[in-house]
């Protein structure tokens, strides 16, 4: 779906922290994610305002993966009450969320640009 090819040095984004992040890299980040998965498969990202998110969102698109985007803050009881009633396959969040502890991590990512540094977790 997403086409990063024609604009490979450009700059895909700029978080509120000063991460930024080119196309080619989003391409590169998002290959490494998506291939830990398997394709039309429901997808909980949680989500902040950082790279990761993205590189996860663009990541489960090009798959052909159901994507529920929720807060990387959402409060615990809510993110339970998605979880059983919605049983994903994968769950993307950030290291500092406790929500996935009974999950097999599949792959992680850190980021070490700008002044974040951050595990996300892709588990099963």
């Amino acid at each position: 779906m997403f086409d990063f090819s024609r604009f490979k040095s450009n700059t895909a984004c700029t978080t509120p922290s000063g991460e930024e992040i080119s196309y080619e890299e989003l391409h590169a980040l998002s290959n490494r994610i998506s291939s830990n998965l398997l394709s039309k498969q429901l997808v909980f990202c949680l989500c902040g305002n950082n790279i990761a998110s993205i590189g996860g969102y663009v990541a489960f698109v090009n798959n052909d993966n159901a994507t529920l985007l929720l807060d990387a803050n959402i409060a615990r009881d809510s993110f339970d009450n998605f979880r059983s009633t919605y049983p994903p396959k994968y769950i993307w969040a950030p290291d500092s969320f406790g929500g996935v502890d009974d999950a097999t991590v599949l792959y992680s990512e850190y980021s070490c640009r700008g002044k974040q540094n951050r595990w996300c977790k892709l588990a099963s």
